[in-house]
C-alpha cells in the first residue's frame, strides 16, 4: 500500500515540473523574440545613420562645391532618364569610406536666360546584386539659374 502511495505522488511532482518548464520555454521563446527584433531595428537604425552620413559627406563635398559650366548639356529634349547605364561618358565616381557613388551633372537651356542643372547619384551595389536590381534610387539636386530648387529621392525603373 506504501509503495502505491509513493508512485502516485510521484506522478504529482512531476506535473508541477513540467508546467515550470513549459513557462520557461514559453518565457525564453519570448526573450528571443524580443532579442531578435532588437537587433534587426538596431541593424537598420544604423544603415539608416550610414546613409545619412553618407548623403550629407556627398552634399558637402560634391553639391555644394560644383561648377555649374561643369555640366554636360543634355542630348535629350529636356533631362535625358535616369538609367544603370555606367557607359555614359559624363558620369563620375565618388568614394566616401567603402561606399561608391556614380553620379551625373547634366545641363539644359530654355532660351537665353533659363538654364536648368540636375545632378543625380546612386549608390553602387556589386555586379551580382545590379544584374537583378529592377528599380535604382537615385538622390537628385535641381538648379535653375545658378539656385538650387529643390532636392529628393528619385526612383526609376528599369
Amino acid at each position: 500500500m506504501k509503495h502505491r502511495f509513493i508512485g502516485h505522488q510521484g506522478g504529482w511532482i512531476s506535473l508541477p515540473i513540467i508546467v515550470f518548464l513549459v513557462v520557461v520555454a514559453g518565457l525564453s521563446f519570448a526573450y528571443q523574440q524580443r532579442l531578435q527584433t532588437h537587433l534587426a531595428w538596431r541593424e537598420k537604425r544604423q544603415e539608416v545613420d550610414q546613409n545619412q552620413r553618407l548623403w550629407q559627406a556627398f552634399s558637402e563635398q560634391v553639391v555644394q562645391h560644383v561648377a555649374l559650366s561643369s555640366a554636360q548639356k543634355s542630348q535629350c529634349s529636356g533631362f535625358c532618364a535616369l538609367s544603370n547605364n555606367a557607359s555614359i561618358s559624363h558620369d563620375h565616381l565618388w568614394r566616401y569610406q567603402r561606399t561608391q557613388l556614380r553620379y551625373q551633372f547634366d545641363q539644359i537651356t530654355l532660351g537665353a536666360d533659363k538654364h536648368f542643372y540636375r545632378l543625380c547619384a546612386r549608390k553602387l551595389n556589386s555586379i551580382h546584386q545590379t544584374a537583378y536590381l529592377i528599380h535604382l534610387r537615385f538622390h537628385c539636386w535641381w538648379w535653375q539659374n545658378h539656385h538650387i530648387v529643390s532636392h529628393g529621392f528619385v526612383t526609376t525603373a528599369q
